[in-house]
């Protein structure tokens, strides 16, 4: 499955058996929720919350210091 993202990168994600949603960011992240995470190219991580159906609240945006969203992996 390839997903592009809104900067025009393409993410490629091999077909697991447990799907996981991520958000990718720009920069590093300090997130206590976070399950899972993975470094990109040129320095994006994405960032794994579990399932298929989360919320990202306000607080959980704060906790993102000052990365950016850049798209959302599936």
């Amino acid at each position: 499955m390839k997903i592009k993202a809104e900067n025009g990168y393409t993410i490629a994600k091999e077909k697991e058996s447990k799907t996981k949603t991520g958000i990718m960011v720009s920069g590093e992240v300090n997130l206590a929720t976070v399950v899972d995470s993975e470094t990109y190219e040129k320095g994006q991580t994405i960032i794994y919350l579990g399932g298929s159906n989360f919320y990202l609240g306000h607080e959980k945006l704060l906790a993102l210091n000052s990365t950016q969203i850049i798209g959302v992996v599936e």
